[in-house]
């Protein structure tokens, strides 16, 4: 399933059309994928953007058009006898800020046209490296012969597949990723994730609002600051109004104990608190 169906399930259970995903999963992968309906679509860009952890199987001795075991095969070395030494040897090398190639099956636009589109007319074409962080490799065990069960902690926009790829360039050996499990993205966990059926029954017992997400917790990173009785109006309509106790930067804007959305001190405007966000009723997200 794509994250696209994803969100086409999730807009005709909740039948809300205005629904939004946070970020790709490959449709082989499984794991977590925000969604957000309503409003609280234009959130996406306020939250703590805290990177993303995976559980990934990484099998040596074979390459793919797609970096990954689903691919059309291009070498494969039967003879590849990889230990997990060798693997963990590999860490420093790719920990850190590091350049990664895209590859040609994402969705990543080059001209305006999906990398992925140009791959199955069997057109390649030269991608600039992009700067991404892995902040964290850990092996968690051997999985099979040639196969390990990596825990990758990155910054968004770092393609696992490649990384994959790239550790069995290394060896000489090729590799490709064969299982992916997203165990977080930004701060929504695995345990936090509500699967499609759940929501089904959910929504069919009447209670969807058990697997909704706060959106006050989604913004918890976020001070807090309430405004006084009376601006809900000025506020409502975009006008700065006083806040001395105002700190530089954003926050959560509260009016009689319930989240308007998230406000800022306007430029040039000292201790003025001016929405740059205004919720519409929506508060889970």
């Amino acid at each position: 399933m794509t994250s696209h169906a994803v969100v086409g399930r999730v807009r005709r259970i909740t039948g809300i059309k205005r629904c939004g995903h946070g970020g790709t999963l490959d449709p082989q992968a499984v794991g977590v994928l925000p969604v957000c309906v309503g409003s609280a679509t234009r959130l996406f860009d306020y939250f703590a953007d805290s990177g993303k952890q995976y559980l990934a199987e990484i099998f040596f001795g074979m390459q793919t058009d797609t970096q990954d075991i689903w691919g059309a095969p291009l070498r494969q070395s039967p003879d590849a006898n990889v230990t997990a030494g060798q693997v963990q040897a590999l860490f420093g090398r790719f920990t850190g800020d590091i350049a990664q190639i895209p590859p040609m099956y994402s969705a990543i636009k080059q001209n305006g046209i999906k990398l992925y589109e140009l791959a199955r007319q069997g057109r390649e074409v030269e991608r600039a490296p992009r700067q991404v962080n892995i902040s964290g490799i850990e092996m968690l065990g051997q999985t099979g012969e040639n196969r390990f069960l990596l825990r990758v902690d990155c910054s968004r926009g770092t393609y696992v597949r490649t990384l994959c790829h790239d550790m069995g360039r290394a060896l000489g050996c090729g590799a490709v990723m064969s299982a992916l499990t997203r165990t977080r993205s930004g701060i929504f966990a695995l345990e936090d994730a509500v699967e499609l059926q759940r929501l089904e029954e959910l929504a069919a017992a009447g209670r969807l609002a058990q697997a909704a997400y706060p959106i006050e917790r989604a913004l918890a990173h976020y001070p807090r600051v309430d405004v006084p009785e009376g601006f809900e109006k000025q506020v409502q309509n975009g006008v700065a109004v006083p806040l001395p106790a105002m700190q530089p930067g954003l926050a959560r804007v509260y009016l009689g104990g319930r989240l308007l959305g998230i406000g800022g001190v306007d430029d040039g405007a000292p201790g003025m608190l001016k929405m740059k966000l205004l919720l519409q009723g929506e508060q889970m997200a």
